[in-house]
């Protein structure tokens, strides 16, 4: 396995998914709430990048999840 490809996590990527769609918000109103690029947020949503502990924290806290809902 080459050492330099990326390692793709669909499943954390589709819950973060999951949470913009149910924010309500549109990608730009995200992104600027949790001080990121909207096309950063495209990479977590793919699974491609994974965000940091803080920026996942805003993430859920401005889509507002409950706790519950977390898969991990």
């Amino acid at each position: 396995m080459d050492s330099n490809k990326r390692r793709i996590d669909k499943e954390l990527g589709i819950f973060l998914h999951n949470c913009y769609v149910n924010s309500g918000k549109t990608i730009e109103e995200l992104a600027w709430a949790i001080n990121v690029e909207p096309r950063t947020l495209n990479y977590y949503f793919s699974g491609e990048r994974k965000p940091s502990q803080r920026t996942l924290l805003k993430l859920v806290k401005v889509a507002k999840v409950n706790i519950q809902d977390i898969p991990f």
